[in-house]
C-alpha cells in the first residue's frame, strides 16, 4: 500500500494549546465530514473498502477531548489530506 506521512505540531499562547495532527492522505469529502464524529459512521470510498473498523475511533477520541474541557476540529480536502485541530485551554496554576 501507499504510505502518507502524519506530521504533529503543538503550539501554545497563554490561553490555549494546539494540537495539530496532519496528513496527505486521500482526505474526505465535505458531505462526510459532519458525520465522522457519529457512532458506527464510516466513509465508502475506493481506498477504505478493505479497512477494517467500526466507525468508532473518532467518537470516542472526541468523547475523552470533549471531557477534557478541550475541542475537535476536522479541516479535510478530498485527495488532498486532513489537518486535525485539538484545542485545550490552559491551566493556570
Amino acid at each position: 500500500g501507499r504510505t502518507n506521512p502524519i506530521n504533529v505540531y503543538l503550539a501554545y499562547n497563554l490561553k490555549n494549546a494546539n494540537v495539530y495532527i496532519e496528513d496527505s492522505g486521500i482526505g474526505i469529502e465535505k458531505q462526510n465530514i459532519k458525520f465522522i464524529f457519529n457512532n458506527f459512521y464510516r466513509v465508502n470510498n475506493s481506498d477504505s473498502i478493505n479497512d477494517s473498523g467500526y466507525g468508532l475511533g473518532l467518537p470516542i477520541v472526541k468523547a475523552i477531548i470533549t471531557s477534557l474541557k478541550g475541542a475537535i476540529f476536522i479541516n479535510s480536502t478530498f485527495n488532498k489530506g486532513t489537518i486535525v485541530k485539538i484545542i485545550f485551554k490552559r491551566w493556570n496554576y
